[in-house]
């Protein structure tokens, strides 16, 4: 017996070697009866020998590769976005206003409005602006689109994010998922649109 062998054996090592029995019996390497003498012998084992000899005519474990993500935007490609996009939403307003012979400072509010809700809610996620940096809103947790609702919630919440001093705007250069306020609201992150991705926080090294 190695070395290893005498070295006695903990609660989760012994966890572990029951979950790979269990997974052994559910591909159908092991029947009921060698499975319920085996967990046995794995809830009594001491040290790392008792517990390598119950799975020593086991296939070793596949390693499962880490999880990947789009990885998130940065705070000066979203500012360059939303500076495009404050441009192209100006422009649009100031046509309509000259067409219509200036209905009021109210169009403006409006043209926002539709322009993001239609734009960041629909399948591209993204305005002009955006789709110029490359980078697009996203479920934070599925990276599918957030939907028409969601981005008008989204557009309220950048009134908030614009409050004491843009600091729900700046929020997000000590966030985690590198999200504002009117993320958070919205439940959405803003990636890469370009196919990169990065290791998902539970896999990144430390």
């Amino acid at each position: 017996m190695s070395s290893r062998g005498h070295l006695r054996a903990s609660d989760r090592d012994r966890d572990e070697v029951v979950e790979r029995l269990r997974e052994a019996a559910a591909e159908g390497r092991l029947t009921a009866y060698e499975l319920d003498e085996r967990l046995t012998h794995a809830f009594s084992a001491a040290t790392y020998g008792e517990l390598d000899t119950l799975t020593d005519d086991l296939p070793a474990p596949v390693p499962t590769p880490p999880a990947s993500r789009p990885p998130r935007a940065g705070w000066w490609r979203r500012a360059g976005a939303w500076l495009l996009d404050g441009i192209v939403v100006g422009l649009i307003a100031g046509i309509l206003s000259a067409v219509l012979h200036g209905v009021g400072s109210s169009l403006g509010v409006l043209v926002s409005i539709a322009y993001f809700v239609f734009f960041e809610g629909g399948p591209h996620g993204a305005g002009a602006g955006k789709q110029a940096m490359r980078i697009r809103v996203v479920d934070a947790r599925t990276n599918a689109p957030i939907g028409y609702r969601r981005a008008f919630v989204r557009w309220l919440g950048r009134i908030l994010s614009a409050f004491v001093f843009l600091l729900g705007y700046f929020w997000m250069l000590w966030d985690a998922d590198n999200q504002c306020w009117h993320d958070k609201l919205a439940d959405d992150v803003v990636v890469f649109s370009d196919g990169r991705t990065e290791l998902a926080h539970g896999d990144r090294p430390h």
